[in-house]
């Protein structure tokens, strides 16, 4: 029979019967009872087969699978009758502490041997068995590894659900339960389910994650275009509360995935919950609640009791209600017909509706009285043509000793008078912020009792002391009249004169008699430092010159310098520039002290030193023996170039009495132009 073909056994008196068409009727039922498991529903988990931890003595877990039955994308029934223990060597592999999943999958086995004598002789021994039991197969794998089936076949080639980039291959629906594909007749073709997943730590089981024992599972589904019930009660709920549901029973929420479309009424007989928006005549809310449309039916009966909203009851034209028990009227009316438009609260107590107890409005109440009017998203008072958001015609008093009191989430601000003296601004944040300049008409800043301070960026940068009106300038406690600190590298003075003078300059005087200036020349573009009328310092074009008005090198200095802690070493003078290079070498040619220079050994008491940076012309080089014990070592510079020397180091009396090369410590110094 072709794969694609179905037929049932036909019989007839007389008819001779053998165990393939014993096989062909049970293939017929078995065949179309999977094609309605996959038909009329969907694969997956129908009932139980739970993974369940079960404490053991000493702490540790077994993990049970308790019974159940599921469908396979085949249609075979994976059937588990009994509880099963997990068995910990199937977990034995995995080294890690991890959560592994668990899938189960269709199994048969041969069952139930011929008894002896009851073989057929022809191939005795091969596929002879009496019943064919069928069972499960448990797969262990580790995250996120999902087997896939074999695949669904039709009409000879594997279907896979709709593919954009492939629409002219013939698909299948995406949750591939399909009753018209060729169902494989070898138990082995794959398609496992998974029951969830159980903690291995390497060596035993532990308590799982919470949710990871039921993660991933899929259940089976009905397929359906019309769902009847055969009474006025459908039950939609979560499988595992009690039936029917408890009185005092909340009930379970079932979620539904996808848009719900209700064809006629919508009734709730307990609470309606709403996370995202609720549209009401509409089906795009856009709020929280969102009523869109006007009642269809004219009319209507008169408001009753216990009516929470209620807009548009028929007789009150464009009148919102809001009620709140069966004693009260409204307690918010908006713009009726037969009144001025308005929002008014009222309570009706012992009165009636139109003349409550008590009421209050927003509007026009009487007349075209001003009191609060709301037009075009604006707020009068005092007047009916608001032309700001908020438009007050009056003076505006407030309840902090008559300053009126501005609260946000931040903080609050006073503004206004709270005594007779001063006008006030106030508020409990560190500081104002004003986004435009401030220009004080008297042109006099000042503080009230403390020190004057003006901030940038947050941050103090100029002080003026009450006390003694002392300047800071990058501290807020200057010691002289004018006292300038800071820690920024780009700290700066700026000295500017106008075009026309000759000098930018800093003066130092003491009783109005110049002790030192420091000044930069427009005649000859330098800085100087003069003390007592004498040029002490003088920079220009990266040179500086002390006591020399014309430096010709980066620092030129006329007289001797002093160095030194103590001040009592005089520098080292020359007709030329110079560089020294000085270091110390170990006998086996490490550098003991010094730098700018390598080393390397040459043969016995032979070393090569290269300058790290070569000299532009051979140096003097001075070398002398450091650790001769006899002080009978001799060390000869040889081979001197711009580059590099080389040292020889010969003991004048071995203890043969001979002489010879020696390897040993020595100093050096190189002395050259620059």
């Amino acid at each position: 029979m072709a794969a694609n073909e179905i037929s049932r056994p036909n019989y007839y008196q007389g008819q001779f019967l053998g165990a393939e068409d014993f096989r062909a009727e049970q293939d017929y039922h078995r065949d179309m009872q999977r094609r309605h498991n996959v038909g009329q529903h969907t694969w997956g988990i129908v009932a139980g087969l739970e993974l369940v931890e079960r404490p053991q003595t000493g702490g540790d877990i077994d993990v049970y699978l308790y019974p159940g039955m599921a469908v396979d994308g085949y249609g075979r029934e994976v059937l588990a009758p009994a509880p099963a223990l997990l068995d910990s060597a199937d977990f034995q592999r995995f080294s890690s502490d991890d959560h592994y999943a668990v899938w189960i999958g269709y199994q048969e086995e041969e069952a139930a041997r011929p008894t002896n004598g009851y073989a057929a002789c022809v191939d005795a021994g091969t596929g002879q068995f009496d019943r064919v039991r069928e069972n499960y197969r448990l797969f262990i794998e580790p995250e996120p590894g999902v087997p896939e089936p074999d695949g669904v076949i039709i009409d000879g080639q594997q279907a896979e659900p709709p593919d954009p980039a492939r629409p002219a291959d013939l698909t299948i629906p995406f949750d591939k339960s399909v009753p018209y594909q060729e169902l494989p007749d070898d138990y082995r073709a794959r398609w496992m389910l998974r029951l969830g997943s159980v903690r291995w730590d390497g060596s035993k089981f532990v308590a799982a994650a919470p949710g990871r024992l039921v993660e991933g599972r899929r259940y089976a589904g009905t397929v359906t275009a019309a769902l009847l019930a055969p009474t006025a009660l459908l039950s939609i709920r979560d499988r595992s509360t009690e039936t029917p549901l408890p009185a005092a029973s909340a009930g379970v929420a079932v979620t539904v995935e996808g848009s719900l479309t209700v064809a006629r009424n919508l009734n709730a007989n307990a609470d309606a919950l709403v996370v995202g928006n609720l549209g009401i005549g509409t089906i795009a809310p856009a709020a929280r609640l969102d009523i869109a449309g006007t009642p269809a039916t004219a009319g209507g009966s008169p408001l009753g009791q216990d009516i929470w909203l209620r807009a548009g009851d028929g007789d009150d034209e464009g009148r919102l209600w809001v009620e709140y028990g069966p004693d009260s009227a409204p307690l918010l009316v908006l713009s009726d017909k037969d009144g001025p438009p308005r929002i008014q609260f009222q309570q009706t107590g012992s009165g009636s509706e139109d003349a409550p107890d008590s009421a209050s409005w927003i509007g026009h109440a009487a007349g075209a009285s001003p009191d609060m009017a709301i037009m075009n998203g604006r707020l009068g008072i005092g007047t009916t043509t608001p032309a700001e958001t908020l438009d007050i015609n009056g003076a505006v008093r407030g309840n902090q000793s008559g300053a009126l009191r501005i609260n946000t989430l931040s903080g609050w601000t006073d503004i206004g008078s709270k005594n007779a003296l001063w006008s006030h601004l106030e508020t409990d944040r560190d500081r104002f912020y004003m986004n435009k300049e401030l220009q004080v008409d008297s042109g006099r800043i000042g503080s009230y009792s403390g020190d004057l301070t003006l901030n940038t960026a947050g941050t103090a940068r100029m002080t003026i002391r009450g006390a003694d009106g002392r300047i800071g300038i990058g501290t807020a406690a200057p010691v002289e009249a004018l006292h300038i600190r800071g820690d920024d590298p780009d700290l700066a003075l700026d000295l500017n004169s106008t075009s026309s003078a000759n000098f930018a300059e800093l003066r130092f005087k003491v009783d109005n008699v110049m002790q030192s200036r420091f000044y930069w020349s427009k005649l000859d573009n330098r800085i100087h430092l003069d003390v007592t009328n004498t040029s002490t310092l003088v920079a220009t074009q990266g040179r500086v010159g002390i006591v020399e008005t014309d430096p010709q090198e980066a620092l030129h200095v006329r007289g001797r310098i002093r160095l030194g802690p103590g001040a009592d070493l005089f520098a080292l003078g020359a007709g030329q520039p110079l560089r020294v290079v000085v270091g110390q070498v170990s006998a086996a040619a490490g550098i003991v002290s010094g730098s700018g220079f390598t080393v390397a050994p040459n043969g016995l008491g032979g070393y090569v030193l290269s300058f790290a940076t070569a000299f532009p012309a051979p140096p003097i080089v001075l070398a002398a023996p450091v650790d001769s014990s006899n002080n009978d070592h001799i060390v000869t510079v040889r081979s001197i170039t711009a580059g590099g020397f080389a040292i020889a180091i010969v003991d004048t009396l071995e203890s043969d009495g001979t002489s010879g090369p020696q390897n040993s410590a020595f100093t050096f110094i190189a002395l050259g132009a620059m």
